[in-house]
Order: C-alpha cells, then structure tokens, then sequence
C-alpha cells in the first residue's frame, strides 16, 4: 500500500505561514542547516518564494563566512538597505549556523536532514539546536520531524 506524504510545496508552504504567523511583525532571520549544501540551497529558495508567494518580501542568501555575512548580508538587512521596508524576511543557507556564536543571531532555525549526505565532523551536534528539523530523504515529500523530549 502506497503511503502518502504531502507535497514539497506544501512543506514548505506550512513552514513560511508559521515562520510569518509567529513574527506577525517586522524583519525574520530564518537559518538553515545542514550537510547537503545542493538541499540547503534548494530549501532556502523554495522558502524565500513560500514567503514571497503570501506578499511578505524575501531572499534567499548563502552564509559562507561570519564576518562577510555580518558585514555584507545582516548589517544592510536589519537597516532596511537588503529588502527595503518594515517587513521582508531573509532565508539564510549554510553550514554552521547552529554553532555558538552564531546560532542567536536567527529568528527561526532548521536543520535539514539528508540522509545520503556526508556526514561532516564537528564538535558540537548542530541539529540539536534546531526549532525545527526536516528529513529531506525524499526531496519531493520532505517531512518534517519533531524530535523533542516530550
């Protein structure tokens, strides 16, 4: 028997109305994690197009290096020069950003599980700082996964 799972687009979909449900107002920092750098980017504009879709601005941006991001990315973003206007929202992608140090600077985070992906060693677990998690076995159906303690 067929077991079905909902669309990527509806994933996804769900995830901007809660991100633009839980911050009714102002500026959203979303930041995804994970080891699968082609998921991580395909996500993050799916979601920024999620967010564009239901009228609120939205980009999608890769984190590559801390000072760079802060200086190129964040700065102009929270001044209104990246997006311009009370309310835009900015989809961060890459990897790392669950790590102290980093991890506060987002409003909402993910960590994107891909199974077939490389592990990288690190010396923190990343996803367990994660809001949400996504197991993106199935890129066309991810799901989304909720490993908490209750």
């Amino acid at each position: 028997m067929a077991r079905w799972a909902p669309a990527r687009a509806d994933v996804i979909g769900e995830y901007a109305d809660e991100a633009l449900a839980v911050f009714p107002a102002g500026r959203i920092l979303i930041g995804l994690d994970g080891d699968d750098a082609a998921a991580r980017t395909g996500f993050a504009a799916d979601l920024a197009a999620a967010v564009v879709e239901r009228g609120v601005p939205a980009e999608a941006a890769a984190f590559r290096d801390e000072a760079a991001f802060r200086v190129d990315l964040l700065g102009p973003f929270r001044a209104g020069a990246l997006l311009p206007g009370d309310r835009a929202v900015l989809v961060v992608e890459g990897q790392g950003l669950l790590e102290p140090g980093v991890v506060g600077i987002w409003h909402l985070t993910a960590w994107l599980d891909s199974p077939e992906a490389p592990r990288v060693a690190r010396r923190s677990v990343p996803r367990t700082r994660a809001a949400v998690t996504f197991d993106l076995t199935d890129a066309a159906h991810p799901r989304r996964v909720f490993a908490d303690a209750c």
